[in-house]
């Protein structure tokens, strides 16, 4: 058996090997160790002290579903591995084999309905690096990089191509993608690639795959055998080489994981991002789109759960579509009359999506056919139900699947039990043999009871009796005393000290009957749904569709539920580079703050208004009110009412962000490096049309240094036209506003009142120069005697300022021939040359108020 062990466990050394051995998966060595500190599994050994000792560890087969789920989620990969032949057949050792092989990007988690998506990179380093061999790149490819992803519990996959390999993984950023899959001879490429990314968040497990999967021939010649096709042109990818590289690997991948044809798959469609706004991982982490969706979030089933999640990752970029979306929510929105019994069809609709993927990966569970029967038995329902609203908006159009809704209604048992379901799961009726061995079973002991009874009338032995044991079977037991009553067709069986057993024809067809039902039942339910799952997996596109209109109903009714919200309206939708927002509020903020919240208006356009430049104190709401700009773009977009009084949203095709203060270690980045790196990519991708979130930039270096960059990037921002927002301390660029067009001062207004200082959370026209990051660490609980100290050193620093303001004549930043400069050229003026030598001279660090009032005396008197 450990030979048969090793033999397997060398075609998967990637992998934790579940080793099926009677009702228990055993783990030995390496994998032991590894799976028992996971697993919280105690560690057992065979040959313990000898030099064959073996480390092993076990779990319930039946149990195995939860701790497979732990070992994913810690980033192993599982291979099951089942018995293949039937051990009471079986010549020596029973033949096993692994039947299926679980990765991150092929797990189907039960216990979420979240979107799981397995990415894959076809990529060519041209010109850069090792390229793919030329058998594989076979001069089709050229330049470009192939990208194809999948939710395994879905049928769709997703494939495109584009000559930007960085591109290529930047869509990585809007998808929950768990797995990447690449050509092995790229593997240390890639994974330097995904080391120097922008990419926030993300845990994904790479797998490097056998390069000739890769092979554009090859891997078009196995997704048309997969779709029955002569060529991929009603795919409407023939002539794209690089996607259906990565299509056809993808492919490839998972067939072999689950060892199964997969016929579930039954679908190629083009991810044409250019339908989308680019939502930038930066932004997509500055943003925390994750805290959004939970608080937009209303749907009621697992499929519209992730469908509104990609519409939030996905927002549209063409007017029209978006309008009809919007209008679809405001119907369903003002048909208060249908709401509560979609919200009784959606909240028990199941997740068919993973049912269909699952009896095509090879998990023949009952449950999940009774889930696919009992989504189409609500077919007829909802689909009356939607019926008023498709007629105004085709979002809300269901199609029915007569035939197998048909069959499975009359086919399944709505009322078996999911737990030990054997035997229970067709519906009486359905198969006549399958009834009267049920029968059999069910009714055994009153037909016992029958025969008993029919025996003593006709044999007239009154102590006659119907027994069974587990040796002789049933059996007639006749005392010595009535012996001479038996009839002949009594068999003899077993001879007792006062009684003899018999038998006769009919009891024993009877025992056979009884005694083979189970086995009969279970054989014969068993080929009953192997039909059926082989019919359910013909109907795999209907069935996606039906599910597809399903997550989209859900989808609009889980945003018709947040625009019944108080305060929420329909933005309008235009081609206009314009931002009109009146009142505006951040939704996660507005919902979780105890304060009731300040809302603000916003206008953008390219003209005359495209630069804000916003000022104000630490802690008054200058970040998110940026970020609420950002998000409230984003619901518009994707189809939803916002918190707003009103708004127009000129629609914006990308949004980028820069905010907060991070590292990235694992990546020897700094604060600072972070920070231009996401200014960089800003920069390097921004069009006219975008939309453009700063915090702080320029904040993690040196102050010239910083400013000086601020400075250039808002003059960049400025003569670019792009809608931004620029949040700053640094209030000389304030002076931007005086000198250039379309850029404008907005500040965050507070009240100062006996010592305190009183947040108001309103933007207002103008700049600001205070920021009052002393009373914010009063606030923060930073020791009294520190905050002292650092008030007397303000003190002393602002006299400093404004001592050479006066002798400059002139701000801290005077231009002078376009340029910055801190002072103006004294060196002319003798008394101003003193002047700044006596400064210069002052102890600042060491010098008390009074001594500092003394001081300026002094050098006032040096001017007069």
């Amino acid at each position: 058996m450990l030979r048969q062990y090793e033999q397997i466990k060398a075609k998967h050394k990637d992998c934790i090997l579940f080793f099926r051995l009677g009702d228990f998966y055993e783990m030995f060595f390496e994998d032991a160790r590894v799976a028992s500190k996971l697993l919280d599994l105690v560690l057992t050994s065979r040959g313990k002290g000898t030099a064959n000792h073996i480390p092993m560890c076990g779990i319930p087969f039946h149990a195995a579903d939860n701790y497979i789920t732990k070992l994913i989620k810690a980033g192993q990969k599982v291979a099951i591995c089942e018995q293949v032949e039937d051990p009471a057949t079986a010549q020596g050792i029973v033949k096993r084999d692994v039947i299926r092989t679980i990765t991150s990007g092929t797990y189907l988690d039960e216990t979420s309905s979240d979107a799981r998506y397995l990415f894959c990179l076809s990529p060519n380093f041209a010109g850069n690096g090792p390229r793919l061999p030329a058998s594989i790149v076979a001069g089709a490819t050229g330049h470009a990089t192939g990208i194809s992803f999948i939710d395994l519990s879905s049928g769709t996959i997703q494939t495109n191509q584009y000559d930007s390999l960085q591109r290529a993984v930047e869509i990585l950023s809007r998808l929950p993608v768990y797995e990447c899959i690449y050509p092995i001879s790229h593997e240390h490429k890639i994974k330097a690639l995904f080391k120097n990314s922008s990419l926030k968040a993300k845990n994904i497990v790479f797998s490097p795959h056998e390069d000739w999967c890769f092979n554009p021939d090859i891997a078009q010649k196995t997704l048309c055998e997969h779709f029955s096709l002569l060529n991929l042109n009603g795919f409407g990818i023939q002539d794209m080489p690089a996607a259906i590289s990565g299509a056809g690997a993808l492919l490839e991948y998972l067939r072999q994981m689950n060892k199964q044809p997969l016929r579930h798959i039954d679908k190629i469609s083009i991810y044409s991002d250019e339908e989308y706004a680019y939502i930038s991982p930066a932004a997509t982490y500055g943003l925390e789109l994750e805290t959004l969706f939970k608080t937009i979030n209303h749907t009621l089933s697992g499929l519209g759960k992730r469908k509104l999640h990609y519409w939030m990752y996905h927002p549209l970029k063409t007017p029209s579509d978006i309008l009809q979306r919007q209008a679809a929510v405001t119907v369903l929105k003002n048909a208060t009359d249908i709401h509560p019994q979609l919200k009784n069809l959606l909240k028990s609709f199941p997740d068919i999506e993973k049912s269909i993927s699952k009896l095509s990966c090879g998990y023949t569970h009952a449950k999940d056919i009774l889930a696919i029967r009992n989504a189409l038995s609500v077919l007829p329902e909802m689909k009356a139900a939607t019926q008023p609203l498709s007629e105004k908006n085709r979002l809300f159009e269901i199609t029915d699947i007569p035939e197998l809704r048909e069959l499975l209604e009359k086919a399944i048992n709505p009322d078996m039990p999911l737990a030990k379901s054997e035997g229970k799961v067709i519906k009486k009726g359905f198969h006549p043999e399958l009834d009267g061995l049920r029968d059999v079973q069910e009714n055994g002991r009153e037909w016992l009871r029958n025969f008993q009874a029919e025996e003593i009338k006709r044999t007239g032995i009154n102590s006659l009796k119907v027994g069974f044991n587990k040796v002789f079977g049933y059996y007639i037991e006749v005392t010595r005393t009535n012996l001479k009553s038996v009839p002949e067709n009594f068999i003899r069986k077993q001879t007792l000290v006062n009684a003899e057993r018999f038998i006769t024809q009919e009891l024993k067809e009877y025992e056979e009957k009884i005694l083979t039902a189970q086995d009969k039942i279970f054989a014969i339910e068993n080929t009953i749904l192997l039909g059926l799952q082989q019919k359910i997996l013909n109907q795999s596109r209907p069935l996606h569709h039906f599910a597809e209109s399903v997550a989209t109903l859900d989808a609009i009714f889980s945003l018709a539920a947040l625009a019944q919200l108080p305060g929420y309206v329909a933005p309008q939708i235009s081609d206009e580079p314009v931002l009109n927002i009146q009142d505006g509020r951040h939704p996660v903020v507005e919902k979780t703050s105890t304060d009731p919240f300040v809302p603000n208006d916003t206008f953008l356009d390219c003209d005359e208004n495209h630069l804000v430049i916003l000022t104000g104190p630490n802690m008054a709401g200058k970040s998110t009110y940026i970020r609420q700009i950002a998000i409230l773009v984003i619901l518009a977009q994707m189809g939803s009412y916002i918190p707003a009084a009103c708004a127009n949203i000129g629609v914006v095709d990308k949004i980028f962000t820069r905010i907060g203060a991070h590292d990235d270690i694992t990546k020897g980045q700094s604060t600072f490096m972070v920070e231009m790196t996401e200014t960089a990519d800003i920069l390097n991708n921004m069009t006219d049309r975008s939309l453009i979130i700063l915090d702080e930039i320029g904040r993690g270096t040196s102050t010239y240094d910083g400013l000086s960059l601020a400075w250039a990037l808002a003059e960049h921002l400025q003569k670019a036209k792009t809608r931004s927002l620029f949040a700053t301390h640094f209030h000389e660029l304030t002076a931007l506003a005086e000198e250039h067009s379309g850029v404008k001062n907005y500040n965050v207004a507070v009240k100062e009142w006996q010592d305190e200082i009183i947040f108001l959370h309103k933007i207002v026209p103008g700049g600001t120069d205070d920021s009052y990051g002393i009373y914010v660490a009063k606030l923060a609980g930073v020791p009294k005697n520190i905050i002292a100290r650092a008030k007397t050193i303000l003190t002393q620093l602002e006299l400093q300022s404004n001592l050479k303001e006066k002798l400059t004549g002139q701000g801290a930043l005077a231009q002078k021939e376009g340029q910055l400069s801190l002072f103006a050229d004294v060196s002319s003026d003798p008394v101003a040359e003193a002047l700044r030598a006596k400064v210069e001279n002052i102890d600042v660090n060491n010098l008390t108020p009074l001594e500092a009032l003394n001081k300026i005396q002094e050098l006032k008197r040096m001017i007069e």
